[in-house]
């Protein structure tokens, strides 16, 4: 039993790599997307205005194309960049989803060899579920 603890203390004080810190600023969005979302669009709107602008004229000097179809070259090749950078973050996603899930259920399991009593009983499950609930939507309210 001892081994089960020890095993569960490390997965917990394992420190969150790149992806763990990209799912936290997923759920900080999701979170607060109603005052984040506004400024980082205009952020964005601006970088994506100070990085075109050089590329289309670089463009029609480069290939002697019309400022339209300078325009029309870049936003296709961006809507082909972010199709990819969406399909990466999904993957990226989805598999520490997978990880997050298998580490969870390691510290389920060591819960239920400490504590028999909260698993064997239904109503006792569903006390504790009911308020950590509770206390989850407290916290958010």
């Amino acid at each position: 039993m001892k081994q089960d603890n020890e095993h569960v203390t490390e997965l917990l004080n394992k420190r969150p790599g790149r992806r763990g810190v990209l799912l936290a600023a997923i759920a900080l969005l999701a979170l607060f997307w109603d005052s984040l979302l506004p400024n980082m669009g205009h952020l964005l709107h601006l970088l994506i205005e100070v990085v075109e602008l050089p590329l289309e004229h670089l463009l029609e000097w480069a290939f002697h194309v019309s400022p339209r179809q300078a325009q029309g070259i870049l936003a296709w090749t961006a809507a082909a960049g972010v199709l990819y950078a969406s399909f990466k973050l999904v993957r990226i996603v989805y598999m520490e989803t997978v990880r997050l899930w298998n580490r969870l259920q390691v510290v389920v399991e060591s819960l239920k060899i400490q504590y028999p009593l909260l698993f064997n009983y239904p109503a006792t499950t569903i006390a504790v579920t009911a308020g950590l609930i509770g206390t989850l939507a407290y916290m958010m309210s």
